[in-house]
């Protein structure tokens, strides 16, 4: 008995820190996705670096994609038994998503007070963050959908994410295809998941799908022999499709990469499942580093906003033949480096009153 507890309690602290690295790694292709974006811009220059580059890039902009879906599959595996989920927490992102998003304005506002004696509040006090508001709503939501999902046997589980994934994903692949090769710019009342389309899988029911992934496999999923074979083999097949895609037909690139084109959610399930049976100890290093992840995605515009006034990335590519390694390690893992400073350091700062909230009736109210 006591050696079952020992193997079970092992087994869980492995993939605690499989997640952790995973939601780390997650960070940096965000930091990743939105510096390619940057660089492949109008105004970007990755179509002047020679083709390996560019093909590189690509690869792992795909990869990149994935990111977002992956927190929600993450957030579903470790919720899904979870009936803790309080009022509280959403305040407490709100405040957080706010202070972070408005950091600069936030800068200039105290130093008007502080230091030119002036009062101009030219910010409003309103959170302007996708992530957050669709983040909150599941969060919200939760509860009511753990319940439903814990009454389903496993063949009943299986069978809602079949037909999850062919009404949002399969379906709004298909249809997104057609209008983007037949150039129709506005198409509606054939989806799903709205009237007026899928927003680029960019709504709650595409991440509730997301969701429900991660809690099959953490309700239901028995790891096997031959997964990491095969879902290894589905994340290489999925990102050359997307990467060669790009290559060769623009209107398939840009809808192969919305986030519930079945690229990407075959990209992002194989990448859980990999990570999921990694044999990985428990490191407290990227334990921190995962714990803070919301904290980077939401800070890291601003940081990279700030080494972009002092170091150019277009000047450091072309100074060296291997400049664009150099500008992946300053814009994407230095980014990400200085982003986890800078919200660990708010986070420490704001700990104190952030303890005594957490102690409060208000922030302890149940949502069930």
């Amino acid at each position: 008995m006591s050696a079952t507890l020992v193997q079970s309690s092992a087994k869980s602290e492995k993939r605690l820190g499989n997640m952790d690295l995973l939601r780390t790694i997650c960070a940096i292709l965000v930091v990743y996705n939105h510096f390619y974006i940057y660089i492949s811009g109008e105004n970007g220059f990755l179509l002047s670096m020679p083709l390996y580059t560019q093909i590189v890039y690509r690869v792992l902009f795909s990869l990149s994609v994935t990111a977002v879906p992956l927190f929600f599959v993450i957030s579903g595996y470790f919720s899904v038994s979870s009936k803790k989920q309080c009022l509280g927490k959403v305040v407490s992102l709100f405040f957080m998503t706010f202070v972070y998003s408005n950091i600069q304005e936030i800068a200039f506002f105290v130093k008007q007070i502080l230091v030119d004696k002036t009062f101009n509040f030219n910010f409003v006090f309103l959170v302007k963050n996708y992530y957050f508001y669709l983040f909150c709503g599941i969060y919200i939501l939760s509860p009511y959908i753990n319940k439903l999902l814990i009454s389903l046997s496993k063949k009943e589980y299986k069978r809602l994410i079949i037909i999850m994934f062919l009404l949002v994903s399969v379906w709004s692949t298909i249809i997104n295809m057609y209008a983007s090769f037949a150039k129709i710019d506005d198409i509606s009342s054939v989806f799903f998941t709205s009237r007026t389309g899928t927003s680029m899988g960019f709504n709650i029911v595409n991440f509730s799908m997301f969701y429900i992934i991660g809690g099959y496999f953490k309700l239901h999923y028995t790891p096997k022999s031959k997964d990491k074979t095969v879902f290894l083999f589905v994340l290489l097949i999925s990102s050359a499709i997307t990467s060669i895609g790009y290559f060769v037909s623009r209107p398939f690139s840009k809808v192969s990469l919305y986030y519930d084109s079945i690229f990407v959610v075959a990209s992002a399930i194989s990448l859980f499942v990999l990570f999921l049976n990694m044999n990985m100890r428990y490191n407290s290093a990227v334990s921190f580093a995962g714990k803070k992840t919301y904290g980077t995605f939401l800070i890291h515009s601003f940081v990279d906003a700030c080494v972009a006034t002092f170091i150019s990335a277009e000047n450091v590519f072309k100074q060296s033949p291997i400049g664009f390694i150099f500008v992946f390690l300053i814009f994407v893992l230095g980014v990400y480096i200085l982003s986890l400073i800078t919200t660990s350091v708010l986070q420490f700062i704001g700990k104190p009153i952030s303890n005594i909230w957490k102690k409060t009736k208000i922030y302890n109210i149940p949502f069930i």
